[in-house]
């Protein structure tokens, strides 16, 4: 029995799933703040992407003010959140369509855009001019921040970083 239903659904959903599903930036300045979009393109139905990144924002001589999800892809997800690991220079970005079976919620389709925004503001003077936008773990012991997609079938699956320069130098 469990070789027909598995039959089945790899019939019905396919058993493998796209590799081009990429993250990349833009990155905007003015004299005392910096803005990036955080842009998607993917071609899997996703129900949820943990995304770790390093900014080195201390080093820049910025803080990030806020991250905005409303007017973007994922605005309708059940759960959205952002945290500042300030002692690591990262910043943690969490996004689930639902974390709950009963409640009406869609996945993001396949598409492209903007799914975040982050506002950085001048806190102090810059150590460094340039940095590139990493994606890194964050130590955490009681939770896995990984960079991670998964699909609306709760299979995870690639997708590619492509990183962005902050150049305050001008």
């Amino acid at each position: 029995m469990l070789i027909r239903i598995t039959v089945i659904w790899l019939t019905l959903f396919g058993s493998s799933y796209s590799s081009t599903n990429t993250l990349s930036f833009e990155v905007e300045r003015s004299q005392n703040a910096i803005i990036i979009d955080v842009n998607l393109a993917n071609e899997d139905t996703l129900s949820g992407m943990q995304i770790p990144l390093d900014l080195s924002m201390s080093l820049l001589g910025y803080g990030v003010d806020s991250v905005y999800f409303a007017g973007f892809r994922c605005e309708q997800f059940f759960e959205l959140f952002y945290k500042v690991y300030a002692e690591e220079d990262k910043l943690f970005l969490y996004m689930i369509e639902s974390a709950d079976a009963t409640l009406e919620s869609s996945p993001l389709l396949p598409g492209s855009g903007t799914i975040a925004r982050i506002y950085l503001s001048r806190v102090g003077a810059p150590q460094i001019n340039l940095w590139r936008i990493r994606n890194d773990l964050i130590n955490d012991e009681k939770r896995d921040l990984r960079y991670l997609f998964w699909t609306n079938h709760a299979v995870e699956v690639p997708c590619t970083f492509s990183p962005a320069d902050i150049d305050i130098s001008q």
